[in-house]
């Protein structure tokens, strides 16, 4: 069939791109646009991209082109629409998967993404050569993807341990204690004379937690 992305949506009837969508997506679209990379269509160059409050449309451009990139986001009517586009990982191939990307991080779990690429870097070597390019510029611009992070540094559990440190803290408890005197100035006299008899069954009195920085560090200076 050739080198394809796929996409389900769980659409929600009548609902429109937010404001700060359609800015992030105009964004994508602009730079591919800049680049000569994509259009309306590819025998329609002269014309742009489309981009509504609910429509996706665009393609490579001239012989860079092949199949129409086209998300509804209404179409359907709260049925699962299956939709699919055969790019042949031409130059619009990245355009198509940033805004896989982006739309995956509006819609969340309405929209499921599949490909016949690597988009998690399960397989570096593809990877690097199919959807590390989409995720890597559109980190370099700034947007905020919380679904996925492929690019995070994994941890080597074979050669990174967590180390043991020991930390000083200390707070302040508190205690009701009864005891039996003539007058309630007797009384407290009668604890202040306790001393170091602290009282076992005590209570913790808010917001006195804290580190003290300086025992921690001499707790763990190296021999």
């Amino acid at each position: 069939m050739g080198y394809t992305h796929y996409w389900n949506n769980q659409t929600v009837h009548n609902q429109n791109f937010t404001h700060d969508e359609m800015v992030q997506l105009k964004k994508v679209l602009n730079h591919w646009h800049g680049q000569k990379i994509i259009c309306f269509e590819c025998d329609e160059v002269l014309l742009p991209y489309d981009l509504t409050n609910t429509v996706i449309r665009f393609n490579g451009l001239s012989d860079d082109g092949h199949e129409t990139f086209y998300f509804d986001l209404t179409d359907g009517s709260n049925q699962p629409v299956s939709w699919f586009c055969k790019t042949n990982r031409k130059p619009y191939d990245q355009c198509v998967c940033e805004i896989l990307i982006l739309l995956r991080e509006f819609l969340g779990w309405r929209l499921e993404v599949t490909s016949d690429g690597d988009m998690f870097g399960d397989h570096p070597k593809w990877f690097d050569l199919e959807w590390k390019p989409a995720w890597v510029r559109l980190k370099e611009e700034g947007f905020v993807i919380t679904w996925a992070d492929p690019l995070a540094e994994k941890k080597d559990e074979e050669t990174e341990e967590e180390k043991t440190f020991k930390v000083a803290a200390q707070w302040m408890m508190g205690a009701e204690i009864e005891t039996t005197a003539n007058t309630l100035g007797e009384a407290i006299a009668k604890v202040e004379d306790i001393g170091e008899c602290v009282p076992q069954d005590g209570f913790y009195i808010d917001d006195s937690f804290e580190v003290n920085q300086q025992i921690t560090e001499d707790l763990n200076e190296k021999d």
